[in-house]
């Protein structure tokens, strides 16, 4: 989802609130880059070019957001006709990264988020009533009127932000499957090399405490514990079923060194690799399987 990461200090200053049906609408942002514009567009076709990027928007109804200079274009097929609400205010200190949102910017709330644009109905439907009070207020000359606009707009801007949240959310929810999975597979995989959730959180494009953190509350186990798992089971088929020695199998497991296989044997199986093996030859009636500790 493309669009902004802001902060804002201050009170808003109007620059200007107004709804018009246009013909033939082309419109190219001319603000500065301490603006905010906030807009619903009613027509049967759209489109928006940011970031070099053309988007075709179908639905008949969607909210655009616009901070800052930022280069951007919207327009119409010819002969259309556009509705537009829009508000536009200035802030003395905006600070704004445009950028693709992602599932982590949900977890920020030291900023407000918005989205370049929305076609989902009931966020745009709100926000349509929204401006279209702070119009009718920002033409009063009373001030409680004039007080109620800086209400509303802040209303607006939360309202944006709670949906935008709750959209990167639900893309979070499915990516968490998704990076648990591949997770697992790499374990499963690549576990004879020198693995760094560090680095695999590079591969994915996350942090590593964000994947740390998927990974643990899906798995109930550390990304260490779920690699400790897997290359001590292997070891287990390697002391059981081949010749091998624990030199030989502490490099095919990707362990550095024997002294240090032996020590995270024990810790899992709970004895010894000499005790496992005579347990396992013997299986006795009290140690059919090793107990892990």
């Amino acid at each position: 989802m493309y669009g902004y990461r802001i902060n804002i200090n201050g009170l808003p200053e109007t620059v200007f609130a107004c709804s018009a049906i246009v013909d033939n609408y082309n419109w190219k942002n001319m603000n500065d880059n301490k603006t905010i514009e906030i807009s619903v567009s009613k027509a049967p076709s759209f489109a928006i070019i940011a970031e070099g990027e053309t988007t075709f928007l179908k639905g008949n109804c969607r909210l655009v957001c616009v901070v800052g200079s930022e280069d951007k274009r919207a327009f119409c097929d010819a002969g259309i006709k556009n509705e537009v609400s829009t508000v536009s205010v200035r802030f003395c200190n905006l600070e704004a990264v445009p950028c693709k949102l992602t599932e982590e910017d949900s977890y920020d709330k030291n900023c407000f988020l918005l989205p370049s644009f929305s076609e989902d109905e009931d966020i745009v439907i709100e926000i349509q009533r929204l401006i279209n009070k702070y119009i009718n207020c920002n033409v009063s000359d009373i001030s409680y009127d004039k007080a109620l606009c800086v209400s509303v707009w802040f209303r607006m801007l939360s309202i944006i932000d709670k949906h935008t949240r709750q959209l990167l959310y639900k893309q979070k929810s499915g990516n968490v499957n998704y990076y648990v999975k591949k997770l697992n597979y790499i374990i499963s995989n690549r576990y004879r090399e020198n693995l760094s959730l560090t680095k695999i959180a590079e591969e994915f494009g996350v942090s590593m405490s964000y994947l740390s953190s998927i990974y643990s509350k899906s798995t109930n186990q550390s990304f260490k514990e779920a690699l400790l798992s897997v290359r001590m089971k292997k070891a287990e088929e390697l002391i059981m079923e081949t010749h091998l020695s624990l030199s030989n199998i502490a490099e095919t497991v990707g362990m550095c060194d024997e002294t240090y296989l032996r020590k995270c044997f024990k810790k899992f199986f709970g004895v010894s690799v000499s005790e496992f093996k005579k347990i396992k030859n013997e299986m006795t009636l009290y140690h059919e399987k090793p107990v892990r500790k």
